[in-house]
């Protein structure tokens, strides 16, 4: 971690604008301005923000400086028009690796998902077979009553 983004951590939130160069932290309730025709929404009342005591919120607010200063540096360097690689993201990566690679230590076999593997891999078989099966009996009715033209005569 950065030195800034350490000093990041003992800075209140005023602090971390200042330094930030004027952006304020999404996390900051207090700066909301109500409407004169709307009060404030229960979720945006700091007294009842998460029903968090002063010490927590504190905390969470020290915690989402931290994000805000360790996505500005990855935004710096993806953005950086003298970067020669590519900029790696570890969230990106774990996410990846989780969706693409580790599936089946994950996969847990329930009836809905083995149903639904039964009838993808068995029901087009017996589409087919019931396709097949009532179209040779349509034709075989056909001859039997002399009414079906071959298309091949293989007496003559």
């Amino acid at each position: 971690m950065s030195s800034l983004a350490l000093h990041a951590v003992s800075l209140s939130s005023q602090e971390l604008s200042i330094k930030l160069g004027g952006t304020q932290c999404p996390c900051v309730m207090a700066e909301y301005k109500e409407s004169p025709l709307v009060s404030r929404p229960e979720g945006l009342d700091p007294a009842r923000y998460y029903e968090l005591t002063p010490e927590q919120r504190r905390l969470h607010e020290r915690r989402q400086a931290l994000r805000a200063q360790v996505k500005r540096e990855y935004l710096l360097k993806l953005n950086d028009p003298h970067r020669t690689g590519m900029v790696e993201d570890p969230a990106i990566t774990r996410w990846m690796f989780a969706r693409n690679q580790n599936i089946y230590p994950n996969f847990r076999p329930t009836p809905k998902n083995s149903l639904l593997g039964l009838f993808w891999t068995v029901g087009p078989f017996l589409f087919l077979y019931t396709i097949i099966t009532r179209d040779r009996e349509r034709k075989e009715k056909l001859i039997k009553e002399g009414q079906f033209e071959r298309p091949f005569h293989l007496s003559n």
